[in-house]
């Protein structure tokens, strides 16, 4: 790997690779098979050199919050081994899969809020409960990559959405964690969800009821 001006940084992991490439915040650029090529400095979007030729792809999806939903099944996230099985008794393990959540995100630069709920009592259409999935809702003062939130959380991209909409919308994304504006459905109490002291929920959604 050429880091330009800096060391070279040789690795034949692809988990420090993809470390490596957080940790600048830059472009990759293929040169083949084996080898890239990172240069320095954030751009709006990514280009490819394969074969001697500049591909250019979509835009980068960058915001300052997000939610996000995963099934607590140990086969949707990527996380260590040691870590992996917290989801073999999610219920006993909840706190400490909230605390992994949480410590993956909270020394990114701006990190502001976050708030997680495990949803349990959600219905299909026939009736039949389906299987408990964390909810949740991040927020910074900066813009992040989505495609960088989903690799801190261990969790594929499409579970992480850019919480966008009009100015009701980080209400309703947070009400949304308890069902508060869905009466419809099963109503969460506020006390379960954990924000690790981001900003009072309770309080939050008494205020905005």
């Amino acid at each position: 790997y050429d880091l330009g001006a800096t060391s070279p940084f040789t690795t034949s992991s692809g988990d420090l690779f993809m470390q490596k490439l957080e940790e600048l915040n830059c472009p990759c650029f293929q040169k083949n098979e084996n080898i890239f090529n990172i240069s320095g400095g954030a751009i709006e979007t990514k280009n490819k050199l394969i074969r001697g030729k500049y591909l250019k792809s979509e835009k980068r999806l960058r915001a300052k919050k997000f939610i996000f939903m995963q099934y607590l099944n140990p086969i949707y996230w990527h996380w260590e081994d040691n870590k992996i099985t917290l989801f073999d008794d999610w219920q006993t393990n909840k706190k400490e899969i909230f605390e992994q959540i949480y410590y993956s995100v909270r020394d990114m630069l701006g990190f502001y809020e976050i708030s997680l709920i495990v949803h349990y009592k959600v219905t299909r259409g026939n009736g039949t409960l389906k299987l408990p999935h964390i909810h949740g809702y991040l927020s910074f003062t900066g813009k992040f990559d989505l495609e960088r939130i989903a690799r801190r959380l261990g969790i594929e991209q499409q579970y992480v959405e850019i919480a966008k909409g009009n100015r009701y919308a980080e209400i309703n994304n947070k009400s949304y964690l308890v069902h508060a504006k869905n009466l419809d459905k099963f109503q969460y109490l506020s006390e379960e969800v954990e924000t690790f002291e981001t900003f009072n929920f309770v309080a939050y959604i008494e205020e905005d009821r």
